[in-house]
């Protein structure tokens, strides 16, 4: 195994490059590289290997995690009997009703003129989008 003073410069620079994965297995690994005839290279390549993965997995459940996205829902949690309808038409699991969006059919406005309205968050004016008004040919 390395000397008390290269494992010392290894997990210093380690943390100093933020790579808590590399700080965790390198001595791990160089036993493994020191056993199977490794080249600095092929050593170099699986520890570099091992932090990117290890961020790339943290970094995936930081961003989920941030983005604070409401209980976990699926398709067996549904309620279907809190679906909008007259009762004539028997909605079950797994049959799909088309549900029209509000954005999907234009709105006539005045002559001539169709409005479209507004499907994002903030827009400001009033159900409109700028640049979307437009003449029917």
């Amino acid at each position: 195994m390395s000397d008390n003073h290269t494992g010392k410069q290894i997990e210093f620079a380690a943390r100093a490059l933020k790579m808590p994965a590399i700080r965790r297995c390198w001595a791990e690994l160089a036993e493994r590289a020191r056993t199977d005839n490794w080249t600095h290279e092929q050593y170099l390549a699986a520890i570099l290997d091992r932090q990117v993965s290890e961020r790339e997995a943290n970094g995936t459940v930081l961003r989920i995690s941030g983005a604070r996205f409401p209980a976990v829902k699926t398709l067996e949690d549904f309620n279907f009997d809190h679906l909008p309808g007259d009762g004539a038409q028997e909605t079950s699991p797994g049959v799909l009703t088309e549900i029209p969006h509000p954005w999907a059919a234009p709105t006539v406005a005045s002559v001539g003129l169709v409005r479209w309205r507004c499907a994002g968050f903030g827009c400001g004016r009033g159900g409109r989008v700028a640049g979307r008004n437009r003449r029917r040919v």
